[in-house]
């Protein structure tokens, strides 16, 4: 027969190995996240056409709206301007001003604030104070005036022009 006071003494000395063995060790790490500045703004709608094809059309004036024409996204606060590249809609030597023709973000919500212009060759606000967003869709709508002179006696065809969209931080 084994002795108990031997067999406790050794489970005793056992479990007391364990336990000093068992030592507990922690260290330190540093997490870093970095954050860089994104601004960028794609072009969905690369060819918006207003169309003239009835009387009313010429009476009434003529508007489009191009839903997610725009997307943006960017991490601060941002602007959004248009400008034309030539001061006329061109079909060959026909002109009309690109001034006869309006931009503005429409139907859209949390863009800061949306400003319809005329088109120019320079450079005008459409949104500002847009805060920060990822993948921010913004609806643009383009529209003449009724009974706009510019369009009337003018030879049939397409008047094109480039229009330049940019985003700029702040």
């Amino acid at each position: 027969m084994r002795n108990p006071i031997k067999v406790l003494s050794v489970l005793f000395i056992a479990f007391a190995g364990l336990a000093v063995s068992q030592k507990a060790s922690a260290q330190n790490a540093t997490l870093t996240v970095r954050l860089t500045s994104v601004l960028v703004m794609t072009v969905n709608e690369t060819n918006p056409t207003l169309v003239f094809a009835t009387a009313a059309d010429y009476a009434n004036g003529v508007t489009v709206t191009y839903a997610n024409a725009l997307t943006v996204t960017s991490t601060s606060a941002y602007t959004v301007k248009v400008r034309s590249a030539s001061a006329d809609l061109v079909n060959g030597t026909n002109t009309i001003p690109v001034s006869n023709v309006k931009v503005q973000p429409t139907g859209t919500t949390g863009i800061g604030t949306a400003t319809q212009v005329s088109l120019s060759t320079t450079d005008q606000n459409i949104v500002t104070s847009a805060p920060a967003a990822i993948l921010k869709n913004i609806n643009l709508q383009y529209s003449t005036d009724a009974n706009n002179a510019a369009f009337i006696g003018k030879p049939a065809g397409d008047y094109v022009t480039t229009i330049t969209f940019s985003a700029t931080a702040g």
